[in-house]
């Protein structure tokens, strides 16, 4: 069944940019989604065949929303998947800046900390 990490960012946001760190154990197959209730969500971005750990950059969202969800389909077949670091950037301020707006920020910060829940279940053995 599909694993997800679900991001909190206390508001909606202007989101144009996120940065996601993989472990060696990546997701081969995801989705990218965006809410700004939590319960209706939509795809910006889909990766059918993704084949890099480290550092992944998807430019461009141009949305806004309060929640982001990375929703994996298939993660490495031995080690399932793990994150390092997911980074949000964007505007907390700014109105709607999808093209062509002139509203738009000329430069995008990180957005901050978000909560965060998972489909997975922590205990001793997960640090």
């Amino acid at each position: 069944s599909d694993q997800w990490l679900k991001l909190d960012m206390g508001g909606v946001s202007f989101i144009d940019s996120i940065e996601l760190v993989w472990e060696r154990a990546y997701s081969r197959n995801y989705k990218i989604e965006v809410s700004n209730e939590g319960t209706i969500w939509e795809i910006v971005r889909e990766e059918l065949h993704a084949n890099s750990e480290g550092l992944v950059q998807l430019s461009l969202l141009n949305v806004e929303a309060r929640y982001v969800k990375i929703v994996s389909k298939e993660g490495d077949p031995n080690y399932g998947i793990s994150i390092f670091e997911v980074n949000i950037f964007g505007d907390a301020n700014s109105a709607t800046c999808a093209p062509p707006s002139t509203t738009c920020p000329s430069t995008v910060i990180p957005l901050g900390t978000a909560f965060a829940s998972a489909s997975s279940t922590e205990n001793d053995h997960f640090g």
